[in-house]
């Protein structure tokens, strides 16, 4: 196995086959910028709708290939689930709301800062977004590179046994969580809220719901007392507004869309399941 791990090699594309799919590319950039903005969503549905995507719209041999190697089958899903992170974005900046776990620390950091992402954002602080958009295409930059150069000595950390990596990085956890506010409440608070996540895994409930939660329950609170305030402590604000009414329209719309594809999900696997040849005993 060590002996594997010392013989990989990065392989970059052809220029001939990133031309041949650049139309595949595209819209599979696109499938994966549009889920990316559905806060609650990620990489893994993008994924899978741009596989389904480009599987569907493949002809003749080329659609044979799909689940034997096909090169396709590999650029349709990466290339959305890339796009994912750009489209979590949107609704971060636009809205203050994060499209994903990695958003979400985004936003503790702008917060911290003082600034509050929204509409005003592009008015008030313009070269702040125009930041963002530069860091966001230089990190694609950096992130490629260090990809193509550093995947030999990336692999090499798969000889380090788990246990080991495992205390390393708790050891950092607590450094870092009690450098905050030098408080050891913090540490103790971090050791249960990491415990609450490690029960969640075991009983196969998603964690990002739970961190989105984290993030966005103090600008929950205060906008709901703003609410309050401005309503008279009206409680229909909330269902009669036209705005209201179309998140509440949106949030049914992507919630059947996701229910929808786990579906389809658990639909193509059990017929790769049936696919599978028996072996008589």
């Amino acid at each position: 196995q060590s002996h594997e791990l010392n013989d990989v090699k990065t392989r970059m594309p052809k220029f001939k086959t990133v031309k041949d799919n650049v139309g595949l590319l595209s819209y599979s950039s696109l499938i994966g910028t549009v889920i990316g903005a559905i806060p609650g969503t990620g990489g893994p549905i993008a994924a899978f709708a741009a596989y389904d995507q480009a599987k569907r719209l493949a002809k003749g041999k080329a659609k044979e290939q799909f689940g034997k190697g096909s090169v396709q089958g590999v650029l349709a899903p990466e290339a959305a689930n890339n796009a994912v992170s750009g489209g979590a974005i949107i609704p971060l900046l636009s809205l203050g709301i994060p499209g994903d776990a990695a958003t979400a620390v985004i936003l503790g950091g702008l917060l911290i800062h003082g600034v509050t992402p929204g509409p005003a954002l592009f008015t008030e602080n313009k070269s702040l977004v125009y930041l963002i958009y530069i860091t966001f295409f230089v990190a694609t930059v950096v992130v490629m590179l260090l990809q193509a150069y550093g995947v030999k000595f990336f692999i090499k950390l798969l000889k380090i046994p788990p246990q080991y990596l495992m205390v390393g990085i708790m050891i950092m956890c607590v450094i870092g969580t009690y450098a905050i506010r030098n408080s050891f409440f913090d540490v103790y608070t971090m050791i249960i809220i990491g415990l609450f996540g490690y029960l969640l895994l075991l009983a196969k409930i998603p964690v990002t719901p739970v961190v989105l939660g984290l993030v966005l329950g103090p600008t929950l609170e205060k906008e709901f007392r703003t609410a309050m305030i401005l309503s008279e402590n009206d409680y229909s604000v909330f269902f009669t507004s036209p705005l209201a009414v179309t998140l509440y329209i949106l949030i049914v719309v992507f919630v059947g869309m996701q229910l929808y594809a786990d579906r389809k999900l658990k639909k193509a696997a059990l017929e790769d399941a049936k696919s599978l040849p028996t072996v008589a005993s």
